[in-house]
């Protein structure tokens, strides 16, 4: 039996075990702390699965309470555990249930807890067997919601931005440090051509167009090495067919998170269309700039604010410099300040102006159109063409010249017609009077000259509408001798007496094929020309005209060919013609003279007459001393000349019929006189309707008819016609003073057997009446 301990040893090994109780309190205490304050949740459960501990993370976590957290096992229906993809994990996969029934250590297993309330925490879970008697596991977790959502958020973020990188207009590409392709998105494989597998692994220059490579590849060399991290170009590229694409690389160097170089990442972006544009933008540019320059019409761009930004080559020459920069209304029309008639405000609305500018600064004439440029900016300019009119105007007052000409010419005619048969009256009774009394009668002479006045009176007329009609060129045998004496009568009569006429004319007629009018009209011209360059001091004007015989070829007269020529020489005292303008006096539309005293067409129309007639003209002329004009004429052959009789005897008749019709009185009974005095049974009518139906009541009771040509109701012709429906064989004479339906080739053309000119010469009636019975007969 042992010995019991003393007070001493009892007090001791109670000192003892208070020590060592204390130091296990402290100790649990430490260890409660650790439990409570570590940083993750822990769950602490039972050999079967009982919950028997938590920590406070555990409960925020889990949101379950400590009390009701104690309650539950590991594997309880009332947890409701996801997995990371969101669906639900079955028990046999939670973490604390296989290391509890496997007796293993499970690590990183992440679950998403639905706490009450139905918010998620995702947590990082670790379960490992307790080697102690009486417990099962210890679980541990630490909450990676956070991570979690940045890991879904960096997920998202990763798949916007691949699709971004897939999709993106922008071609991209990620290029190894030794400048080989290694991915590409759809819009750089678009680009040139290629899919991504067909890309990957070439080398940048198999896609670089030949002119750029050596460039191209030293920047990337410098990108590679870390010298530069950027660098942009534009960049041709080789599509996989060939052709050239254009494009603005930006090329950026990516580097890990210690600084050292990964790849290189090139963004290109596509801008063949716009080069292609840009080309034919540039092209078009130049072809408008082109056809601006080559335009025969002054032309300029000046901005909203008046200025200058285009002049064509034209306009620079019509102001003499390029004055781009300066004001249009300064430089273009020499005002100070906006012109009043500026039209900028309509064209800055998007209209279209036209205007005339009756007078510039060039003493031209010109149209001028207006229009709107729209620039790419959205500003508008005005774009001005000049289009020089001046001819256009010059012929339009020609226009109205003839057509005043023409109406001189129409009432010519009418004028004529009446004077004619005024004329008619008075010689033809002076013809009457004469034959009535001796030569020896003071009074014979005095009818005489009023019979000489009369047709004098009568060449006048002639002349004035010989000059003022309007004919088709029919050149025809002429007598040039007598169209230019008849041309200088009417000329004597338009120049001022203070210029003095000599002629020289050959005793015999010249014959020419020509257009009488036209030769007139050539010497009007020149004449009148030569008149109005001596009106000032006087002078004297010589017309000579001569046949000459050209052998050869001569230097002086090169333009005609050897025979026999009508040579006109047309000379003046006047001021003469200058050596600088010579050339050009033939020039159409040239003149000296001021406003209103030419249009600068009579010396080129007298060009176009004499070429015409295969003629040729020469100008001979020095200052001071005159000016002189040959023309000439190609002489028509002997066998070419018209046949010319000449008769001075009075042909009579033979007590043939006559029916006269004139609806003037006076000529009725004159002419009643001189018929009946030639031998002739004379019936006569003032009205020609009366006169057809005499003649329809008895229409083979005459032998010839002569009748007016102008009359009421029925003129001449129509008269003609209705009668020869009565009788065909009747033969018809008209008389006219001047009409502009008749002539005598037209008479003939529409079966008139004879025609003749008032005021009518006895011995010429006499002929053409007699002439016409006898080719009846």
């Amino acid at each position: 039996m042992s010995e019991k301990p003393t007070y001493e040893e009892l007090e001791k090994q109670i000192a003892e075990l208070q020590e060592r109780a204390d130091k296990c309190h402290s100790e649990a205490i430490k260890y409660r702390t650790l439990f409570d304050s570590f940083p993750y949740g822990i769950t602490v459960s039972d050999k079967n699965g009982g919950i028997i501990e938590t920590n406070a993370v555990a409960e925020k976590l889990l949101g379950v309470g400590k009390e009701q957290h104690e309650k539950r096992m590991i594997d309880g229906d009332e947890w409701w555990i996801l997995r990371p993809d969101g669906s639900e994990m079955p028990k046999e996969e939670w973490a604390g249930i296989i290391a509890l029934k496997e007796n293993r250590l499970v690590t990183n297993c992440e679950m998403g807890i639905v706490k009450p309330g139905n918010e998620v925490v995702w947590i990082n879970v670790t379960a490992a067997p307790l080697p102690i008697e009486g417990l099962g596991v210890v679980v541990t977790y630490n909450d990676i919601t956070e991570l979690k959502h940045y890991e879904k958020n960096l997920k998202e973020s990763e798949e916007r931005f691949r699709k971004i990188y897939t999709h993106m207009s922008v071609g991209i590409a990620q290029i190894s440090m030794d400048f080989f392709i290694e991915h590409a998105n759809e819009a750089y494989c678009q680009m040139l051509g290629y899919s991504e597998k067909e890309l990957v692994g070439k080398h940048l220059k198999e896609i670089t167009h030949p002119e750029i490579i050596k460039e191209n590849l030293e920047k990337q060399a410098q990108l590679a090495s870390g010298e530069i991290d950027h660098y942009r170009m534009d960049k041709k590229f080789i599509h996989k067919s060939g052709n050239l694409i254009h494009g603005i690389l930006d090329a950026n160097l990516v580097r890990d998170s210690t600084g050292r170089p990964l790849y290189c990442l090139g963004s290109v972006l596509d801008i063949t269309e716009r080069k292609q544009v840009e080309k034919a933008l540039k092209s078009s540019e130049e072809k408008y700039r082109s056809m601006m320059e080559s335009m025969k019409n002054p032309a300029y761009i000046c901005s909203s604010e008046l200025v200058i930004e285009y002049m064509n080559p034209q306009m620079i020459d019509r102001v003499g410099r390029d004055a781009t920069g300066e004001p249009c209304y300064k430089a273009i029309y020499e005002n100070d300040k906006k012109c009043s008639w500026c039209v900028l405000d309509n064209i800055l609305k998007g209209e279209h102006i036209d205007y005339e500018l009756s007078k510039t600064v060039n003493d031209c004439y010109y149209s001028v159109t207006n229009s709107p440029i729209y620039n790419p900016s959205g500003k508008v300019s005005k774009l001005t063409i000049f289009h020089d009119i001046t001819r256009i105007k010059t012929m339009e007052a020609q226009l109205r010249h003839a057509s005043k000409m023409e109406s001189i010419g129409t009432i010519a005619g009418g004028i004529a017609h009446d004077f004619n048969n005024i004329i008619y009256i008075i010689t033809g009774n002076a013809e009457l009077a004469m034959a009535d009394i001796p030569e020896w009668n003071p009074a014979y002479d005095s009818l005489k000259e009023i019979k000489t006045a009369g047709f004098r009176g009568a060449a006048i007329v002639r002349q004035l509408l010989n000059f003022s009609r309007r004919t088709d060129e029919e050149l025809k045998p002429v007598g040039a001798v007598s169209v230019i004496k008849d041309a200088l009568k009417l000329i004597r009569s338009t120049i001022p007496t203070t210029i003095e006429i000599t002629h020289n004319f050959p005793d015999e007629e010249i014959i020419i094929n020509a257009d009488s009018a036209q030769i007139n009209q050539v010497m009007m011209n020149i004449c009148i020309n030569a008149a109005q360059a001596m009106e000032e001091n006087g002078g004297t004007l010589n017309v000579t005209v001569d046949k000459m015989q050209i052998k050869c070829i001569d230097h002086i007269y090169p333009d005609i060919s050897p025979g026999q020529w009508l040579k006109i020489t047309i000379s003046d005292s006047g001021p003469g013609i200058s050596n600088d303008i010579i050339e050009r006096i033939f020039d159409p539309y040239f003149t000296t003279k001021p406003v209103g005293k030419g249009s600068g067409m009579g010396l080129s129309v007298v060009h176009g007459i004499v070429k015409s007639h295969h003629g040729a003209i020469y100008v001979d002329t020095s200052p001071e001393q005159g000016a002189t004009f040959n023309i000439f004429f190609p002489v028509v052959a002997e066998k070419n000349m018209p046949n010319v009789t000449r008769s001075e005897d009075i042909s009579f008749g033979n007590g043939e019929k006559i029916l006269f019709v004139d609806d003037e009185a006076s000529i009725v009974d004159m002419a009643v006189k001189i018929l009946k005095r030639l031998g002739y049974h004379v019936e006569s009518e003032t009205n020609p309707i009366k006169a057809l139906e005499k003649f329809r009541s008895r229409p083979y009771a005459f032998d010839v008819v002569l009748t007016d040509m102008t009359m009421p109701k029925i003129n001449g012709i129509k008269l003609a016609a209705s009668l020869k429906e009565i009788n065909p064989n009747i033969p018809v004479i008209l008389c006219t003073g001047y009409n502009s339906l008749i002539d005598e080739e037209k008479a003939k053309s529409i079966g008139i057997d004879g025609y003749t000119m008032k005021p009518i010469v006895v011995k010429e009636i006499a002929k053409t009446i007699r002439d016409v019975l006898d080719r009846k007969k």
